[in-house]
């Protein structure tokens, strides 16, 4: 039977793709579809070849192009030409059909787990024994060691207790904050008062007050002196509360001092610095700046005193002044019409202190802020006091008595490197820092390896330095070849030390 052009029989058996794949063979105007790349395959990188497509193979004259066959290759695209896919891919715009998909790899469930049921959380309580391996144990497990050991929750129930507070009386020129602490040591509800006086003079004077019971701490006004004798009265504290002794107390007056001390102990160090000394040489009025590091300084040594007085095993009194001043805007400059109230002292002693109180001249006292579950204090509603004593505050406001504790705050520190580091500076002897470098890895210290090398090296670094001493002034430090020297020198005197034996 004759057949037109561009018309096909349709032969028995045949299916609807291989029908399709025929006419668009034999179409005389149609040719095979362009395929897009879809750039969430693989195979759709450019100078890939497509994959065969769908419908018998070896017919039609696209179909060696399709497969890459006869296609002129590209000197840079087919350099790195990734092998073609053994996939079969339909039109891009076709639904793929069911059968035609991959299975998705199924991964099986672990024993005695049953698959698609959610394994239960379990609490992190310490009554399940549940243990923990710290990051530090993972860093500093030897090479190859096994397991580091598991590391159990340390915790404890709390007691509820009122601790010891460090209060704060700041407040205007003679408006009673000294006279008040004064009287506050006649109480007989309290230990022994300790004054620290700082360049207020007002100590000797106050002791005239009927029942005043307090010793005065003499200091020579350096930092350094008074940081010991805070530490002296700290040890004394403690001693009388694992006596079950009343309460020791430790005045300050003032705090306005102290800071005032470490701030001119700043600027002194910003003249010094070799930048400064130059201009100041220059112009001896010219401003300068001083660097955020002696500031930094400052603020450790003011920490470290905060630090004793909030741990205290007793009651600290922290006196200071308190005015009102103009207001001043980030960068310090002065804000006109408004003023604002300002403590003379470090701006953090308000958030250390456990109850902030203001005296005036002409007002009655004022608590501006009280960490305390007997006193409330109301977003900026001070509590007005009106015959407001220490005694009363302490014992009836906040609660305290002879069963307080001090507040548990262990010294956060980064690393345990600084106490080591003290003592070897401290230590004068080369065996005894011989037995410290050797005693360094023990386990019971609990240093790191890092740290380990850190305090080990300045332990040999201070054993160079008792080696070979400066012996005469702006001798510089001793290079490798003064040392080899030197120690050759003490190796002969010993030879002849031996020889005359």
């Amino acid at each position: 039977m004759p057949t037109l052009q561009g018309v096909r029989t349709i032969s028995e058996g045949e299916s609807l793709a291989d029908r399709t794949a025929a006419v668009v063979r034999h179409h005389p105007a149609r040719s095979p579809p362009r395929r897009r790349r879809q750039p969430d395959h693989p195979a759709a990188v450019r100078g890939v070849p497509r994959a065969q497509p769908l419908g018998p193979q070896g017919a039609g004259p696209d179909d060696r192009r399709l497969r890459g066959e006869g296609v002129r290759p590209h000197r840079h695209r087919d350099a790195f030409r990734a092998p073609a896919l053994p996939v079969r891919r339909g039109h891009p715009r076709r639904r793929v059909r069911a059968e035609q998909r991959l299975p998705l790899p199924v991964r099986p469930a672990p024993a005695g787990r049953t698959p698609g049921v959610v394994p239960a959380i379990r609490s992190p309580s310490p009554a399940h024994g549940l243990t923990t391996t710290s990051w530090s144990q993972i860093v500093n497990a030897p090479a190859g060691a096994a397991k580091p050991p598991a590391i159990k929750l340390k915790t404890r129930k709390p007691t509820g207790i009122v601790p010891w507070p460090l209060i704060l009386i700041e407040g205007e020129e003679g408006a009673g904050k000294t006279y008040s602490a004064a009287q506050f040591s006649a109480s007989e509800r309290i230990g022994q008062m300790y004054w620290i006086d700082l360049d207020e003079g007002s100590a000797d004077e106050y002791a005239a007050i009927e029942g005043a019971n307090y010793l005065i701490i003499e200091h020579d006004g350096t930092y350094r002196d008074i940081l010991e004798q805070v530490e002296a009265v700290h040890a004394e504290a403690r001693r009388a509360a694992a006596a079950g002794e009343p309460p020791v107390v430790l005045t300050i007056d003032s705090g306005s001092a102290l800071w005032r001390m470490l701030t001119n102990w700043t600027y002194e160090r910003g003249r010094r610095t070799r930048k400064n000394r130059k201009l100041l040489q220059e112009d001896p009025d010219a401003a300068y700046d001083i660097g955020r590091n002696l500031w930094n300084d400052a603020l450790e040594r003011w920490n470290r005193i905060i630090y004793l007085l909030r741990t205290l095993p007793g009651i600290a009194i922290v006196l200071a002044r308190g005015k009102q001043v103009s207001a001043t805007d980030d960068n310090g400059q002065p804000i006109q019409n408004q003023t604002e109230w300002k403590v003379s002292a470090q701006k953090d002693l308000g958030f250390d202190s456990t109850c902030w109180v203001r005296m005036k001249r002409d007002a009655d006292p004022q608590i501006i802020k009280v960490r305390s579950l007997r006193m409330r204090v109301e977003q900026r509603k001070p509590l007005t006091l009106r015959d407001f004593s220490i005694e009363d505050l302490v014992f009836n406001g906040l609660g305290c008595s002879i069963e307080s504790q001090p507040r548990v705050m262990p010294a956060l520190a980064g690393d345990l490197v600084q106490p080591w580091l003290t003592r070897i500076a401290e230590l004068k002897d080369k065996e005894a820092l011989g037995a410290l470098w050797r005693s360094v890895p023990d386990p019971a210290n609990r240093l790191s390896r890092d740290e380990i090398a850190t305090v080990r090296a300045a332990a040999e670094q201070r054993a160079a330095e008792l080696d070979n001493p400066r012996s005469e002034m702006g001798e510089g430090p001793l290079t490798d070849a003064d040392k080899l020297r030197a120690a050759a020198k003490r190796k002969a005197a010993e030879q002849d030390e031996d020889a005359e034996q």
